[in-house]
Protein backbone atom coordinates (compact mmCIF):
# COMPACT_ATOMS: atom_id res chain seq x y z
CA UNK A 1 0.00 0.00 0.00
CA UNK A 2 2.65 2.54 0.65
CA UNK A 3 4.72 1.85 -2.64
CA UNK A 4 0.88 2.73 -4.21
CA UNK A 5 0.92 5.99 -2.22
CA UNK A 6 4.27 6.54 -3.35
CA UNK A 7 3.60 6.30 -6.78
CA UNK A 8 0.79 8.47 -6.59
CA UNK A 9 2.45 10.87 -5.15
CA UNK A 10 5.48 10.88 -7.76
CA UNK A 11 2.81 10.56 -10.37
CA UNK A 12 1.04 13.66 -9.14
CA UNK A 13 4.38 15.87 -8.40
CA UNK A 14 4.93 14.65 -12.04
CA UNK A 15 1.26 15.90 -13.39
CA UNK A 16 1.94 19.32 -11.32
CA UNK A 17 5.31 20.12 -12.82
CA UNK A 18 4.22 19.33 -16.44
CA UNK A 19 1.45 21.76 -15.71
CA UNK A 20 3.08 24.47 -14.41
CA UNK A 21 5.10 27.46 -15.82
CA UNK A 22 7.36 27.41 -13.18
CA UNK A 23 9.85 24.36 -13.79
CA UNK A 24 12.20 25.48 -11.44
CA UNK A 25 10.10 23.48 -8.56
CA UNK A 26 11.91 20.27 -7.37
CA UNK A 27 9.80 17.75 -5.08
CA UNK A 28 11.59 14.88 -3.42
CA UNK A 29 10.83 12.01 -2.75
CA UNK A 30 8.48 10.33 0.16
CA UNK A 31 10.30 11.14 2.77
CA UNK A 32 11.24 14.83 1.42
CA UNK A 33 9.71 17.81 0.92
CA UNK A 34 6.53 16.53 -0.99
CA UNK A 35 5.66 14.89 1.77
CA UNK A 36 5.90 17.83 3.76
CA UNK A 37 3.66 19.83 1.55
CA UNK A 38 6.89 22.26 0.75
CA UNK A 39 8.13 22.98 -2.17
CA UNK A 40 11.67 24.33 -3.17
CA UNK A 41 12.50 26.99 -5.70
CA UNK A 42 15.79 27.19 -7.43
CA UNK A 43 16.22 30.39 -8.88
CA UNK A 44 18.23 30.43 -12.26
CA UNK A 45 21.31 31.37 -11.60
CA UNK A 46 22.66 35.08 -13.11
CA UNK A 47 25.89 35.56 -14.82
CA UNK A 48 28.86 36.42 -13.12
CA UNK A 49 30.55 37.87 -16.28
CA UNK A 50 27.59 40.45 -17.06
CA UNK A 51 28.42 43.84 -16.49
CA UNK A 52 25.16 46.24 -15.10
CA UNK A 53 22.67 46.95 -17.49
CA UNK A 54 24.90 44.80 -20.40
CA UNK A 55 26.79 47.37 -20.76
CA UNK A 56 30.48 46.17 -21.67
CA UNK A 57 33.73 47.40 -20.02
CA UNK A 58 35.68 49.77 -21.77
CA UNK A 59 39.59 49.29 -20.96
CA UNK A 60 41.73 52.40 -20.92
CA UNK A 61 45.90 52.44 -20.01
CA UNK A 62 47.83 54.65 -18.07
CA UNK A 63 50.46 55.17 -15.43
CA UNK A 64 49.35 55.63 -11.63
CA UNK A 65 50.68 58.71 -10.87
CA UNK A 66 49.79 59.27 -7.36
CA UNK A 67 47.29 56.62 -4.83
CA UNK A 68 44.81 58.04 -2.19
CA UNK A 69 43.09 55.35 -0.28
CA UNK A 70 42.00 57.88 2.34
CA UNK A 71 39.51 59.51 -0.02
CA UNK A 72 39.92 56.65 -2.72
CA UNK A 73 41.14 57.73 -5.39
CA UNK A 74 43.96 57.28 -7.99
CA UNK A 75 45.32 59.88 -9.99
CA UNK A 76 46.18 58.34 -13.59
CA UNK A 77 47.57 60.73 -16.36
CA UNK A 78 46.62 63.81 -14.64
CA UNK A 79 43.24 63.38 -13.92
CA UNK A 80 41.94 62.19 -10.27
CA UNK A 81 39.48 59.10 -10.89
CA UNK A 82 37.46 57.56 -7.62
CA UNK A 83 37.68 53.95 -6.92
CA UNK A 84 34.30 52.46 -6.45
CA UNK A 85 34.06 51.57 -2.82
CA UNK A 86 32.03 47.75 -3.15
CA UNK A 87 32.53 47.21 -6.89
CA UNK A 88 36.39 47.40 -7.41
CA UNK A 89 38.05 44.26 -8.37
CA UNK A 90 42.05 44.06 -8.68
CA UNK A 91 44.36 42.04 -11.02
CA UNK A 92 47.99 41.33 -10.71
CA UNK A 93 50.16 40.65 -13.98
CA UNK A 94 49.63 37.09 -13.98
CA UNK A 95 45.97 37.24 -13.37
CA UNK A 96 45.79 36.39 -10.05
CA UNK A 97 43.05 38.61 -8.36
CA UNK A 98 44.95 41.07 -5.95
CA UNK A 99 43.30 42.05 -2.12
CA UNK A 100 42.49 45.26 -3.24
CA UNK A 101 43.06 48.90 -4.12
CA UNK A 102 46.24 48.69 -1.51
CA UNK A 103 48.08 46.88 -4.18
CA UNK A 104 48.07 49.99 -6.05
CA UNK A 105 51.37 51.79 -6.18
CA UNK A 106 52.76 54.96 -7.54
CA UNK A 107 54.83 54.67 -11.22
CA UNK A 108 52.13 50.83 -11.85
CA UNK A 109 51.21 50.73 -15.49
CA UNK A 110 47.52 49.53 -15.58
CA UNK A 111 44.51 49.15 -17.10
CA UNK A 112 41.11 50.28 -15.82
CA UNK A 113 37.52 50.01 -16.80
CA UNK A 114 35.17 52.87 -14.94
CA UNK A 115 31.74 51.61 -14.06
CA UNK A 116 29.92 51.71 -17.05
CA UNK A 117 26.20 51.81 -15.42
CA UNK A 118 27.28 54.77 -13.24
CA UNK A 119 24.97 57.79 -14.34
CA UNK A 120 27.23 60.43 -12.75
CA UNK A 121 29.81 62.76 -15.31
CA UNK A 122 33.13 61.36 -13.46
CA UNK A 123 32.42 57.82 -12.88
CA UNK A 124 34.58 55.49 -11.32
CA UNK A 125 36.93 52.54 -11.31
CA UNK A 126 35.08 49.17 -10.96
CA UNK A 127 38.32 47.35 -13.00
CA UNK A 128 42.24 47.51 -12.45
CA UNK A 129 45.17 45.33 -14.18
CA UNK A 130 48.01 45.73 -13.35
CA UNK A 131 50.82 45.21 -16.44
CA UNK A 132 54.08 44.12 -15.83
Amino acid sequence: MNRKIACQWATTALLLLAASEASAVAVAGPEGTAVQGRRIVFAAPATAAAPADNKPLELSAGQIESVNLGKSELVIAGKVIALHPGRLRVIGPNGQVQSSAVDLRKGMNVRFALDPASKAVERPIVLVYIEK
